[in-house]
């Protein structure tokens, strides 16, 4: 929205991307607060969330085990007014995503699954690389499915 000039739509590839790079900065802080910040119960947490993901392929457990696994991050990164403002965004997202896009289910599994890995293994920056690289799979996937959607 413009003052005085009205409401603009953005392509949907500039607002997906924009969005996902956000949510790579925010990940970034939370990640490496929470690495810093472990505490057994959040390893234990995190330990079960990955034992209950290896076996999950149903979308909206899959979708579950995720945001459990993000919820676990923002609580041991003391992260909450940042958590507020990127929960609301982030559900929303992933069940759009999952709906338009079904094979990001796997992928989110997959990637989800290393970025826990890195994170009990103290290693933020692993941790944010395998979030990143999920993000860039799932984003390609969505981008696909739209031009699809569009032919």
């Amino acid at each position: 929205m413009e003052m005085h000039r009205g409401g603009f739509v953005l392509p949907i590839e500039t607002s997906v991307g924009d969005n996902a790079e956000v949510w790579d900065l925010v990940f970034g802080l939370v990640v490496r607060r929470a690495v810093a910040r472990m505490t057994p119960e959040c390893d234990a947490r995190l330990a079960k969330i990955a034992t209950e993901l290896n076996g999950a392929r149903d979308p909206a457990t899959v979708s579950g085990l995720c945001e459990s696994y993000l919820d676990a991050l923002f609580d041991t990164a003391s992260a909450p007014a940042v958590a507020r403002m990127v929960r609301r965004t982030r559900a929303t997202s992933i069940d759009t995503i999952f709906g338009v896009a079904p094979d990001t289910i796997e992928v989110s599994r997959r990637g989800t699954l290393a970025v826990i890995s890195a994170i009990r293994n103290g290693d933020s920056e692993r941790a944010n690389a395998a979030h990143a690289a999920m993000q860039r799979k799932c984003l390609k996937l969505l981008m696909k499915a739209f031009k699809e959607r569009g032919k």
